[in-house]
């Protein structure tokens, strides 16, 4: 791939903007903060929103790293601001009208959450620096894989249309498209085998293929200019895009495969490097997630957004934004029964292995957490800092956090420093498709990210040019 894009030259600290971003996030949530009892169950929700706002600083005041970008927003909004405003008002989501009253498992909660951050934080300051080597592409080679990815996806489109009684289910409410998966049967005893066919299979050759695809037709347009590139790179962009949106809309599917793959793909287009770019996506990516994403529910449901009240804060104590109360529940659950021993990770990790080969594997870790609490609907959410924590404890929170800051910091140094280089082209993959490592669990969303990931890296790998020299 010719005429990668340049390098953002990575400078010093600004501690000063991060000190002043830190500052002005207190005094905004001090008002909530001190109206919680006891009044340490306020200080560490107030400085749980300071650590998440200074580290969305630090990830976009030296240029756009986007993996640690989307880790910050999502967690300042829904394991900082939403649980502050819980706390503030003493009210969480499923009817559970007793779990604030339980101070001790909150403020644990609330320590341990705020520790996991600043693993993560430290982890990524510790990794965030070093040389990566550059590894030039063939945009032609790149072009070729992105095609085979969605042939593989268009074979696939009768499959996943039938699944769902037509072409039509692929664009109708989640509910009504699960509903008649059911009623076909898709599900029996392979258990999620066949689902896996007709949904998560297309959908992650769609994504991987479409975001392949933009960054072909990105170095095409560089190298060529405007009105020389050929066209059959655009051909393969324009099939990308069809499929993606056949297969991972937000009407039929869930808010984090659709978001997951949508802005993978438009972090392929844009290539958002600089400072101001990634102040922009910041801005963009809380907000959304604390406005848009709850008017996004709707979408579930055969009536769409009709007859909806507008967003409400509200909203911060309903079903979205269950994180916090799901590290209350496992701090509840791992008192009374222990540790997992690192049982559900295990089973994430291996997601690829059926249960009928494997009978022991363990079912995704918040249910077994939401049934110890008593709820009726137990498919919730459950982070992955209090997954890390109801397998492996408090050491292996730190570590498992500090591991992953570590992870996504050489993703975005690659990402501002190697443009071309396999941490750099997964940068945006990780960073979108890590709404589902947060809000877990891992072994529901474990599939889903994992086939991305190795797709990514296979269609990567293909398109790395033959004697290490960058090919017309």
């Amino acid at each position: 791939m010719a005429d990668p894009p340049a390098p953002v030259a990575v400078r010093g600290a600004v501690p000063l903007v991060r000190v002043a971003a830190g500052a002005g996030a207190a005094a905004l949530a001090l008002p909530a903060a001190s109206g919680i009892r006891p009044w340490p169950s306020g200080a560490l929700a107030l400085a749980t929103v300071v650590v998440c706002v200074v580290g969305l600083v630090a990830a976009c005041d030296r240029g756009t790293r986007p993996a640690q970008l989307v880790f910050w927003a999502f967690t300042l909004a829904w394991l900082g601001v939403a649980p502050l405003h819980q706390l503030a008002v003493g009210r969480v989501a499923w009817g559970d009208s007793t779990l604030l009253d339980r101070t001790g498992a909150v403020l644990t909660a609330q320590a341990l959450l705020l520790l996991s951050l600043l693993a993560f934080a430290a982890g990524g300051a510790a990794c965030g620096r070093g040389r990566v080597r550059h590894e030039p592409l063939d945009r032609d080679r790149l072009r070729r894989a992105a095609g085979a990815v969605l042939a593989l996806a268009l074979v696939l489109l009768p499959l996943a249309a039938a699944a769902g009684g037509g072409f039509a289910s692929l664009f109708v409410s989640r509910q009504e498209r699960s509903a008649a998966i059911d009623a076909a049967g898709v599900v029996g005893a392979d258990g999620g085998a066949a689902l896996g066919l007709v949904k998560l299979l297309p959908a992650a050759l769609a994504t991987v293929g479409c975001y392949a695809a933009i960054l072909a037709l990105r170095a095409e347009v560089r190298r060529r200019g405007p009105g020389e590139w050929r066209v059959r790179f655009a051909v393969a962009a324009s099939a990308g895009v069809a499929l993606l949106l056949a297969y991972s809309n937000p009407v039929a599917n869930s808010r984090f495969v659709s978001f997951a793959a949508i802005g993978c793909c438009a972090l392929a287009a844009l290539q958002p490097r600089g400072a101001r770019a990634g102040a922009v996506l910041a801005v963009g990516a809380v907000a959304g997630l604390l406005f848009a994403y709850p008017l996004l529910y709707a979408l579930r449901k055969p009536t769409g957004l009709a007859g909806d009240a507008p967003f409400s804060l509200d909203d911060w104590t309903g079903v979205d934004f269950d994180g916090f109360q799901q590290w209350v529940n496992t701090v509840l659950h791992v008192g009374e029964r222990g540790h997992e021993g690192g049982a559900t990770i295990a089973s994430a990790l291996l997601f690829f292995v059926p249960r009928s080969l494997w009978e022991g594997k363990a079912r995704p870790a918040s249910i077994t957490v939401a049934e110890s609490r008593g709820y009726a609907f137990t498919d919730l959410s459950l982070p992955v800092s209090a997954e890390l924590y109801l397998n492996l404890g408090v050491a292996g929170t730190v570590v498992g956090m500090a591991v992953l800051g570590a992870v996504w910091a050489r993703l975005d140094h690659a990402w501002l420093t190697a443009p071309t280089s396999l941490p750099a082209l997964l940068a945006p993959v990780v960073a979108t498709q890590q709404f589902g490592l947060i809000r877990g669990p891992m072994g529901s969303l474990a599939p889903v990210i994992g086939s991305v990931l190795l797709l990514s890296v296979a269609v990567v790998a293909y398109a790395r040019c033959r004697h290490g020299e960058e090919r017309e």
